[in-house]
C-alpha cells in the first residue's frame, strides 16, 4: 500500500522544495541561504544593494566571519545571504561588515548598516534586537573583478540561535 503512494509523496516533496527554495533534508542551523541576481549594472563606487536585488536561490552557506572569499566571480551581480536569528532578550549587537563592492545589512527588512564602496574600511553597526526571531540579510554588489563579503565575527556567536530555514 505504501508503494502505491510513494510517487505522490515524492512529487509533493519536490513541489515544496521548488516553492521554498530549500531542501527539506538540509538543516538550516548555523547557515545562510544564498541567492544570486545576475545582470545588475550599477556604479560599483556608490551602490548599496537593496532587498529588491535578491535573486534566485543557489544553495546554503555555513556561518563564518568570511561568507564569500575574495574571488573573481559574479561580475555585475548581487549575492544575497539570508538567515533568521533568535535572541532570548532585548539586546544590542555590534557587528562589522565589509565587502567588495557595496554592502547592505538588513534586519527585518530594514537597512541597519551599509558601505557603498570597496575602498571604504569595514563599517561597524550597532543593531538593536528585541527578544524573538529576526530575519537578517547581508547583500553584496559586485561590479567588475573581485567579490568579497565578511563580518568581523560570526553572527551565530552573537545570538542564541541561527536557522536559515526558520519561518
Amino acid at each position: 500500500m505504501v508503494r502505491k503512494y510513494l510517487p505522490f509523496v515524492v512529487l509533493i516533496a519536490a513541489i515544496i522544495v521548488a516553492i521554498t527554495g530549500c531542501s527539506i533534508l538540509e538543516s538550516g542551523k548555523g547557515k545562510w541561504k544564498m541567492f544570486l541576481k545576475e545582470g545588475v549594472y550599477e556604479d560599483p563606487d556608490t551602490y548599496v544593494p537593496k532587498l529588491d536585488d535578491i535573486g534566485d536561490f543557489v544553495g546554503m552557506v555555513d556561518d563564518a566571519s568570511v561568507l564569500i572569499e575574495r574571488q573573481d566571480k559574479y561580475e555585475n551581480s548581487v549575492v544575497a545571504l539570508e538567515t533568521y536569528v533568535y535572541v532570548s532578550s532585548d539586546r544590542d549587537i555590534r557587528l562589522g561588515i565589509d565587502g567588495d563592492d557595496g554592502v547592505g545589512l538588513y534586519v527585518d527588512e530594514n537597512l541597519v548598516c551599509s558601505k557603498p564602496n570597496a575602498e571604504d574600511p569595514m563599517v561597524m553597526c550597532d543593531i538593536h534586537f528585541t527578544a524573538g526571531w529576526h530575519r537578517v540579510d547581508a547583500l553584496v554588489y559586485n561590479g567588475p573583478l573581485d567579490i568579497y563579503l565578511a563580518f568581523d565575527k560570526k553572527l551565530s556567536d552573537l545570538v542564541d540561535e541561527m536557522d536559515a530555514n526558520h519561518r
